[in-house]
């Protein structure tokens, strides 16, 4: 191609054409179509090149622009180069050694990106004919190299139609956006928040809703994300900020309940600390106070620059905004956080919620957090609430406010006055929210030195009196427990008692209620029910006018000696077991731990074990059993018994291993035990190497804190004791269980989840599957037998360890059929890669006969050719046979296309006719999310759904969360791996779904895999058994 370019058309700054005078010349050009069909246009883009000129300044980002040029105009000599303005450059030039060429133009950007993560990157678009005119020609090449942004994995993309597809939705919402604004199709919707002791509105959240007149109910899913990948999020969440302002004006001017409004705030939003003023600035516009506004932020915007996210949110704080975390427990969560970020409330993730009653660890969770949010003095608030079932945990432990279809979804702003729940009052939130900070998990809810009621597992409840009567807002399950001791079974009638039935004697309950509001102390009397000797002891809370809030600790004194009458177990956490504490117990329990252990009889666990007795808070030890040891023996430690600092930080530093030495000492550091007991953590156990016996052992201590009766003082008691036998026995039987025995890799069952995992957590990484398979293996099994065989597979296996073992790992899947994964890596190195390993047969000498064996191969590249598990192992399967078919000792890629991402055209002619297919229809993909294509009305409602839109939104697209996920596995196994490799075969199974009214419904599906040119398509047949 000869030299294009004229000084007259030369950009200054970088001495390339001028992208005018470069569509000139190429409209030259593509008058001759049968010149295309060998030619590209090439779009180059500098990543994060704004970062870069901010912290290096114009000049260096000049001199960054010019060696860019120079690349192109070098490397891309004979072609029609042009500079486009900012960071954008484009080529127009032959095809051959495409790649490589754009490989090494990206490449000289490498030395001069240091930490602003600085790439250049290239979209290619191949045309065919001359229908497409320059500018279009370079906008699909951009469209390519959008496609790739922030694969940092992957240097350059083509543009094919699906991406014209993409790029016409997308640009349907962003040349709408405006007018939408404009036109009022966007909407601030409402969902309310209830406070969970009085059900009554306490806030809203406010959401986006476009409702758009030619495309109808645009969903947030869909064009929330499109308007952050475009940078316009930003005036989509100041818009909705002006539409609740101008709604809250409204409230105002009718003299209605004022209530606060809780704004979603993006990533976006806080890439500049300008976010405060702009967002304070229309408030106040407004003439609004901040306290009707609460700042709503997820966990991943969390992420980022630690040090400005926490400037900006206190600088929210100090207007008097409050900032709340939004779905915690959603991936991001850390106790840093936490300790880092000071929140006003925490949103708890819906999916918590999900399986609570099945699943015990949801429900375990779930409390912990509620507990240590109330020891941090941080609201909470439970989302997605659905059922009956739900509220009632909640409440009981302690959250404060909830949302969710249980009691409505998100509705207009007219609508929010026909909601059926009362609006709180101002004045009582206050009330309402200190009320909100007792715990009921908690074994001092008050915070205060109460000394009577320092028990773990104590009934308690919080009351109110108003209008001369008492009623329950909460109780803890142990306050039930209690009731159900004296025969009481429901609150309803546990008010009755307090209150009205002739046995009560209300006047005592009521006296001391009003005795305890007089003095605000804790007050208490003594009663009989049903034959029981009960204590009724309450203490204030708080109080708004005529209303009063009060803690109620109550004791069935029948059931526990005079002595243990308010302290159950002395703070032993082992008060909940029920555990016998005879010496008789203990003495068997500690018989059977020995056993456990390894230990050749008990007497050898206790000379095995330490014992010994602090008192922290005199930094005294006041007892010890060191004797199997001899390590109190020497003179030098024994004076050292009266400070426990000193002996401790002596004895770890000379006996521990330097790798465990830190963690050892922080778990015996005095002021970290005294810590942990305040923060109600009475119970810790640690596992450490120690040299103690010579030689490295592992041993395993824990100790048991509580407070003295007597003199108020923390004590400390541990016990520590080898686990080197016990450790040993349980890596060995791991081993055992997930190495295959005869080659020592991996088996399957330790690999197939290690690869799971991986491909989970580095989404956006390149890396490759590949199967492995020993040629005519079976012919050397015949003629030598299963011995030389055996001797094969390890010489193979050996080779697979020492070359995967620098880029991932290997594993046997059965006879001669191994698999491996190679991670972060290109395709390109994976083949050399492959090819280096095939290039030499496997060879063995076996009772003098020199045997060898060639390998075939087949891979897989994740994520551009699949991203399940399931998909990829087919894929990599098919590769290997097809390597087999091409004549064996060589290796392939699969070359299927298997994108589904696009509408696949069904074989029915109309929607009435498969809308009247009797009995449900669920149309979807067969890959490992089942993703939906289409269902019909049936299908819809008996998900509980009103359309196909909110099915897909609901479910996220996928069939497979359809399915309760206990049966998810077995489902994808019977469809997904079966089969689809018989397209032939029907199959019939049963299993749960879950519909979003979280009902588990059992069904009878019955399908069959259709293969047509888009590629395999399941069409499941539902009926309800």
């Amino acid at each position: 191609m000869e030299k294009h370019s004229k000084k007259g058309n030369l950009d200054e700054l970088t001495g390339l054409m001028s992208y005018s005078h470069f569509r000139v010349e190429i409209d030259k050009i593509i008058s001759y179509p049968d010149t295309l069909t060998s030619k590209a246009f090439v779009y180059f883009n500098i990543e994060n090149f704004k970062n870069y000129n901010e912290k290096y300044g114009i000049e260096a980002g000049d001199n960054c622009l010019r060696t860019v040029a120079r690349a192109i105009e070098v490397t891309f000599a004979d072609s029609i180069n042009a500079y486009m303005g900012m960071d954008h450059f484009c080529a127009f030039t032959d095809r051959e050694k495409l790649e490589e060429r754009i490989i090494e133009v990206c490449e000289v950007i490498y030395p001069l990106k240091n930490d602003t993560h600085m790439r250049l990157c290239a979209g290619i678009y191949l045309p065919n004919d001359s229908s497409v005119s320059p500018n279009a020609a370079v906008d699909r090449a951009k469209m390519a190299c959008d496609s790739i942004r922030n694969q940092y994995d992957c240097i350059y993309g083509y543009y094919n139609d699906d991406l014209s597809l993409v790029y016409q939705r997308e640009h349907f919402i962003i040349d709408h956006f405006e007018d939408a604004i404009r036109s009022e199709y966007i909407q601030v919707w409402y969902q309310p928040i209830i406070r969970s002791i009085t059900e009554e509105i306490c806030g809203y959240e406010a959401l986006a809703r476009w409702l758009d007149p030619e495309a109808g109910l645009i969903s947030p899913s869909y064009f929330v994300p499109i308007l952050e990948k475009y940078h316009m999020i930003k005036k989509l969440d100041l818009e909705i900020l002006e539409q609740v302002c101008r709604h809250q004006l409204i409230i105002r001017q009718q003299k209605l309940i004022p209530t606060a409004v809780s704004i979603n705030l993006s990533r976006q939003d806080f890439s500049s600390e300008s976010i405060v003023e702009e967002f304070d600035a229309i408030v106040k516009s407004f003439n609004l106070q901040p306290d009707l506004f609460h700042v709503e932020i997820t966990e991943s915007i969390l992420a980022s620059d630690i040090q400005n996210m926490k400037h900006i949110i206190d600088k929210f704080q100090s207007l008097g905004y409050q900032v709340w975390m939004d779905d915690f427990g959603s991936g991001y969560s850390s106790l840093n956080t936490l300790k880092t970020y000071s929140f006003d409330c925490l949103k708890l993730d819906m999916n918590f919620l999900s399986d609570f009653k099945e699943n015990s660890a949801s429900a375990t969770i779930l409390k912990s957090i509620i507990n240590m949010s109330k020891k941090l003095e941080i609201q909470t608030l439970a989302e997605g609430v659905a059922t009956i079932e739900a509220r009632d945990f909640l409440r009981n432990l302690g959250c404060e406010q909830m949302q969710g279809f249980l009691y409505s979804p998100a509705v207009s702003f007219n609508d929010t006055s026909r909601l059926p729940y009362r609006q709180e009052v101002p004045g009582l939130r206050k009330y309402y929210r200190n009320i909100g900070k007792i715990n009921l998990l908690s074994q001092n809810p008050l915070k205060k030195d109460l000394d009577d009621e320092s028990v773990y597992g104590i009934p308690t409840a919080i009351i109110e009196l108003y209008d001369n009567h008492i009623s329950y807002l909460a109780i803890n399950n142990y306050y039930q427990k209690f009731l159900n001791t004296i025969g009481i079974k429901s609150i309803a009638e546990a008010e009755s008692f307090i209150n009205f039935t002739p046995e009560s004697l209300p006047s005592l309950f009521m006296s001391t209620i009003l005795a305890s509001k007089a003095s605000g102390k804790l007050e208490s009397f003594d009663y009989v029910k049903n034959g029981q000797n009960c204590n009724f002891q309450v203490r204030p809370i708080d109080s708004y006018k005529d209303r009063s809030a009060y803690l109620v600790i109550s004791m069935n004194l029948s059931h526990y000696s005079q002595m243990s009458r308010f302290r159950l177990l002395e703070d032993m956490d082992e008060s909940m077991k029920g555990i016998p504490h005879n010496p008789a117990f203990l003495w068997l329990s500690g018989r059977a731990l020995s056993n456990i252990l390894g230990y050749s009889s008990y007497t050898d666990f206790l000379a095995s074990s330490f014992y010994f007795e602090v008192n922290l808070t005199h930094n005294q030890i006041i007892d010890h059993n060191f004797e199997s040891s001899n390590i109190l023996s020497d003179h030098y430690y024994q004076r050292m018994v009266n400070d426990y600092d000193l002996l401790i930080n002596n004895l770890l530093s000379s006996t521990v291993t330097f790798d465990n030495l830190k963690l050892t000492q922080n778990f015996y550091s005095r002021e970290n035990l005294i810590h942990e007991f305040n923060a109600g953590n009475n119970v810790g156990t640690i596992e450490y190497k120690s040299y103690i016996y010579g030689e490295p052992h592992w041993l395993h201590s824990t100790y048991q804190l509580t407070r003295s009766a007597v003199t108020g003082e923390i004590l400390a008691y541990f016990l520590t004791y080898d686990v080197e036998k016990y450790r040993r026995r349980i890596d060995e039987a791991k081993n055992a269980a997930e190495t295959d025995q005869l080659t020592g890799l991996y088996n399957r069952y330790r690999a197939v989840p290690m690869i799971r995992n991986y491909l989970h957590k580095h989404s956006d990484e390149m890396c490759a599957l590949v199967m492995l398979d020993l040629d005519d293996f079976k012919e050397v099994n015949d003629q030598y037998g299963h011995q030389c065989g055996d001797e094969m597979l390890k010489a193979f296996a050996s080779r697979l360890k020492s070359k995967f073992s620098l880029y991932g790992f290997a594993c046997r899947l059965g006879g001669d059929e191994f698999m491996g994964i190679i991670k972060r890596r290109s395709r390109d190195f994976v083949e050399f890669f492959i090819n280096d390993m095939l290039s030499k047969p496997i060879r063995i000498n076996f009772e003098g006969h020199e045997i060898c064996c060639t390998v075939s191969a087949g891979y897989v590249m994740f994520p551009d050719q699949g991203t399940g598990y399931h998909d990829l192992y087919r894929m990599a399967d098919s590769a290997m046979y097809n390597a087999k078919r091409r004549g064996k000792n060589c290796f392939a890629q699969y070359a299927a296309n298997n994108d589904m991402s696009h509408k696949i055209q069904l074989s029915f002619r109309s929607d009435e006719i498969f809308n009247a297919i009797p009995g449900a229809l669920i149309v979807c993909a067969a890959d490992d999310n089942l993703t939906m294509i289409t269902a019909n009305v049936d299908f819809i409602h008996l998900c509980g759904c009103s359309s196909i839109d909110e099915l897909k939104e609901r479910y996220r697209n996928s069939y497979l969360n359809v399915i309760a996920e206990e049966n998810r596995d077995y489902v994808l196994n019977k469809t997904v791996t079966t089969v689809t490799n018989d397209i032939s075969r029907d199959f019939e199974i049963v299993y749960d779904i879950m519909t979003v009214q979280k009902r588990l419904l059992c069904i009878r599906a019955t399908g069959r895999c259709i293969q047509n040119s888009q590629g395999k398509i399941l069409y499941i047949f539902i009926r309800e058994i």
